[in-house]
């Protein structure tokens, strides 16, 4: 564990996430919210922190957190994408219905936004949940439109996990060449560091 001053910890916790060092940004936004509840983006970080070091509950519960501050905050753009991310959690360890309420959440709150990033992150989650159905014809669409509201919007991240996505597909329909070309270029954007790291750790 971090050898943590109280003094500095919050400010070593977000240097420490900046540089990726998730043990030691686990440690430090711990200490940092122990010693005075840490704001919705530290609290983000918190959250990511703990996700990379396997500690899923801990995620959970700076997630939630950090969903109630920015709807206190009036931000639901950024409160739908805590939710997906909660939802993606859940789904993770099976927890289906917790996992879909989550996703009904992120749903209602970007429902009557301008489209943005934040959908595209929706349309891929619900992309990934009509692939797992085997309903291929839906995930194609949503897999499209994800990764256009990625181009739309210069978002490597969403560009390359619509590309991902699809070439999943094409491969479970039987499109293995072309498929596999798709892959093969999700892979390339992500050994090649233009992606974020959980992006990166999808691809």
């Amino acid at each position: 564990m971090a050898q943590v001053n109280l003094d500095n910890a919050l400010e070593s916790g977000r240097d420490a996430v900046r540089r990726h060092a998730w043990r030691e940004a686990f440690d430090f936004l711990t200490a940092a919210d122990q010693a005075r509840s840490l704001e919705a983006a530290d609290l983000e970080g918190l959250a990511e922190a703990a996700w990379w070091n396997g500690r899923l509950d801990d995620c959970i519960s700076a997630r939630e957190r950090a969903f109630a501050l920015r709807l206190e905050a009036g931000e639901p753009r950024r409160a739908a994408l805590l939710a997906i991310d909660l939802a993606k959690d859940h789904f993770g360890r099976r927890a289906g219905a917790v996992g879909a309420a989550w996703l009904s959440r992120a749903q209602a709150l970007l429902k009557d936004e301008p489209v943005g990033p934040e959908h595209g992150y929706l349309t891929r989650i619900e992309c990934v949940n009509a692939y797992n159905r085997g309903d291929y014809e839906q995930a194609l669409e949503l897999a499209r439109q994800t990764a256009e509201i990625g181009t739309r919007f210069g978002s490597r991240d969403l560009m390359t996990l619509g590309l991902q996505i699809h070439g999943q597909i094409l491969i479970a329909q039987g499109q293995f060449g072309e498929g596999m070309a798709m892959l093969d270029q999700a892979t390339l954007a992500a050994l090649n560091g233009e992606l974020r790291p959980l992006t990166t750790g999808i691809i």
